[in-house]
Order: C-alpha cells, then structure tokens, then sequence
C-alpha cells in the first residue's frame, strides 16, 4: 500500500483557459483552515505521519478548481517546499507557478526554479549567513521557544511558548539592519529585510506579468506587502490588513475563503 505522505505523483500543471488574471493568494487560514477548525464534510487537503493537518470545505475545493482552470492561480506561502508539497488542494493537479518560503523559490510545473532561488540567495546573502547563529540562540532558549526551523535556508521560524514573554530579548538579539521579525499567533519568524511576499509578486509580474491584471488574497502582516502589490486585493474584515489603499476590498460573512473565490469568479466574468 502506498504511503500517503510519500511524495505525490502529480498529473500536471492546470493550463488556465483565462490568463488575463493572475491571482496570488497565501494559503493558510485564506484558501485552506487547520484541523483544529475542520468540519464535518471538510476535505482533507494535507497529512503527515498519517495525521490530518489542513481542510477545504466542499464548496471552496469546487470553488478554487475552477477559478485554477480559469485563471492563472499562484500561490504565495511562508510554507517551505516540503510544507507546500504535502498539499493536495487541486487533486492530482497542481499550479504551474507557486512562490514558497516567503517568495525565496519559485516552483515550475512542482519543480524549483535554479535561477529564481540563485537571484533569491544573492539578494539575501548577507542576511542568510547569519541564519544558523539565529537558529542556535532560540534552541537555547528551550522554556521560550521549540520547534526552530530553518526553511529551505531563506528564514528562521519557530514557536514560542509566551505570547509575550522574552519577545524584547529576541527583539534585541536580532540584527534589525538585516532582518525583520514576525509575530503570527504561536510562531515567530525570523525574515531577511525585503524577503517579502510583495516583493516576489513584483518580480513575479517583471518576468512572467506581461501587463495581467492581478488580484491578491491574505489574512496577516505577512500578506500585507503581496496585497498592496497587486491591482485588486482581497482581506478579512477583521485584520490588519484592511483599507490602506483603494484596492483593498474587505471580506463579508464568516467564510473568507468562499468570499475570496467568489470574487475572483466574479472578476472573471467582469472582464
């Protein structure tokens, strides 16, 4: 019997009938939620050590099939490669493009990018060879932080176990000349400056744009530069990201995910 956390054998890219729109979306807590919030009839998109980790609900897995077939779909996630190719949110089918680690790779047909991730490395040199010294001063701090991760060598991300306790020591460790620090719930990351999801839209759109049109979706910080980038911009009501410029449209209802999907759909027949 096959593994199902093996690595999948993928049918291929979708080939978007529609390429006038690129749509760029974060995926978790946008597109797809945590088993800690799945419910009864939600699709199981990710597993690991046989474990359900992310859902889909039913309609939304409809929804995101057919806005991929219809538009350019790109996903843009902190997530690392390993992370990203757990995911089986389209079936056995995947987008042709998907900026990961932040926008530090891009993947081709499921495939790195050399000369995307050779551009990122020299971009970020200075800030990346200083990554393990980051890395080994968090998993000394064991009552404050576990689980330190080094994704794909581009960023630091880990838990802490005090939303606020020890942050100002973290704050003062890290070189802010170089790196910017994140706080997302339980986690912290530790980001090369301009390794920014809005940044890898905007490189993204230099080579591969072509004047498109481009909507983008997110629910955090992390996701604020991606949705200034882009002509339309789609976030919950409730974040932070909301309302800085006239692109912003503001979700309504409870699901932002069907709310995302339902306005790109929309968008595409507008156009």
């Amino acid at each position: 019997m096959k593994n199902p956390d093996s690595p999948r054998t993928l049918a291929g890219g979708f080939k978007p009938v529609d390429v006038r729109i690129i749509f760029f979306s974060d995926l978790d807590n946008t597109l797809i939620h945590s088993y800690k919030n799945a419910r009864i009839g939600d699709i199981c998109v990710e597993t690991r050590n046989g474990r359900a980790l992310s859902y889909i609900s039913p309609n939304s897995y409809k929804l995101l099939r057919s806005v991929a077939e219809s538009v350019e779909f790109v996903p843009v996630t902190t997530r690392s490669v390993e992370q990203y190719r757990r995911l089986s949110m389209l079936g056995d089918n995947y987008p042709r493009f998907a900026l990961v680690c932040n926008g530090a790779i891009l993947l081709k047909d499921g495939e790195i990018d050399g000369e995307w991730a050779d551009e990122s490395r020299m971009l970020f040199e200075e800030s990346i060879v200083r990554l393990p010294e980051y890395k080994k001063w968090l998993e000394g701090q064991p009552d404050f932080f576990y689980d330190t991760r080094l994704a794909d060598d581009f960023f630091i991300f880990a838990k802490r176990v005090s939303f606020a306790h020890f942050t100002e020591a973290l704050d003062n460790f890290v070189d802010h000349a170089l790196f910017d620090l994140h706080f997302a719930f339980k986690k912290v990351y530790i980001m090369p400056k301009g390794l920014t999801k809005g940044a890898a839209v905007t490189r993204f759109m230099r080579t591969y744009g072509g004047g498109r049109y481009s909507v983008s979706a997110g629910d955090s910080e992390l996701d604020l530069s991606m949705l200034e980038a882009a002509d339309r911009a789609l976030a919950p009501r409730d974040s932070r990201c909301q309302g800085l410029r006239e692109n912003f449209e503001l979700a309504d209802g409870d699901d932002f995910c069907e709310f995302v999907l339902t306005r790109v759909k929309e968008l595409i027949i507008g156009r």
